[in-house]
């Protein structure tokens, strides 16, 4: 979560900071900003279209934990690809951050699927006196837990999003409002 809100941070902070016209000629002087930013947020928002369609051989092939690390860690190649800001560096690490989009979601969203399943099947459906058979819960029966999960996940996932304006409050605050 917490790289996920140094992303948002990094989003909001770029578009204000390019939206500058005095920082745009003193950083990029003729390297073409605005073709930079759509091409950027075409790498990250389109194509998670073509994500749809190896999503599940990726999480078969390396695992749902893997798949989850190796997207964090492609988040933290776009954040660090925005310290030297060249073409080369942001277009192709935007595409890469879009292909990892839905990759990443879908196995959070199985890993903690999983979480309550077994979760609800060691509560529940422990070995029962000694026999070493176990009883095979009911289907479904693991969605209040599934509910629970997904409730404190999403609430530290809100959470990052109010993490994400520290930056921007600490640091533009006073430039911003002293502008308006």
């Amino acid at each position: 979560m917490l790289t996920y809100g140094v992303y948002l941070g990094l989003l909001q902070m770029q578009l204000i900071l390019h939206y500058d016209e005095t920082y745009r000629e003193v950083k990029y002087g003729n390297m073409g900003l605005p073709d930079i930013d759509s091409k950027m947020l075409m790498g990250i928002n389109v194509t998670p279209i073509a994500a749809l369609l190896y999503t599940p051989v990726l999480i078969r092939f390396f695992g749902t934990k893997w798949m989850m690390f190796l997207a964090v860690g492609i988040y933290a190649l776009f954040v660090s690809t925005n310290y030297w800001e060249r073409y080369y560096t942001l277009v192709p690490s935007a595409v890469a951050l879009g292909m990892a989009i839905v990759p990443l979601w879908a196995s959070m969203g199985n890993y903690i699927t999983r979480m309550a399943q077994k979760y609800h099947e060691y509560s529940h459906y422990k070995e029962q006196d000694g026999q070493g058979m176990k009883q095979r819960p009911p289907r479904g029966s693991h969605a209040p837990y599934l509910l629970v999960f997904q409730a404190i996940f999403y609430s530290f996932f809100h959470l990052s999003f109010a993490c994400a304006q520290l930056p921007m409050i600490y640091f533009l605050n006073h430039y911003l409002y002293d502008l308006n």
